[in-house]
Parts: structure tokens; sequence; C-alpha cells
């Protein structure tokens, strides 16, 4: 599970305002597909993945690269 990524995506939709379905469609994903994101369902997500998910969140893209790393390096 990664509880970091679901935080951050809780957190921030909260601040902008949005929905999830609203984060998704930002970020040319389904609303089903940014769930399994935010809890750890998807193993080795792309890299554009990552970046357009930052960008709809607002974050900076390294924000979220160290989430996925951080969660790949400590099974």
């Amino acid at each position: 599970m990664n509880r970091s990524l679901n935080n951050l995506l809780q957190l921030r939709t909260r601040q902008l305002g949005l929905s999830l379905s609203d984060v998704a469609e930002r970020a040319g994903m389904t609303r089903a597909y940014l769930h399994r994101l935010a809890v750890g369902g998807t193993a080795n997500p792309g890299i554009m993945t990552l970046q357009r998910l930052a960008t709809a969140l607002q974050v900076p893209a390294s924000a979220i690269y160290r989430i996925f790393t951080n969660t790949l390096a400590c099974p």
C-alpha cells in the first residue's frame, strides 16, 4: 500500500478543491487507474504517468518520483 501517495492525493485534492475524477482527467488517466496508483496496485508506472500526475496535483514531479522510489526500495 502506498500511503504516502494516497495521503498526498487526498491532501492536494482538498487544497485545490478538486475531485479524484478531476485529477484523473487532468492527468489523462481513468479514476480507477488513479486509485490503483494511490493504493499501490500498480507496480511500475511510467515516468510520464507520474509526471502528468504531478502536474495535475500541482506539485514538483520530484515529490511523486521520491514516493515511488522509496516504495520500490522498501517493500
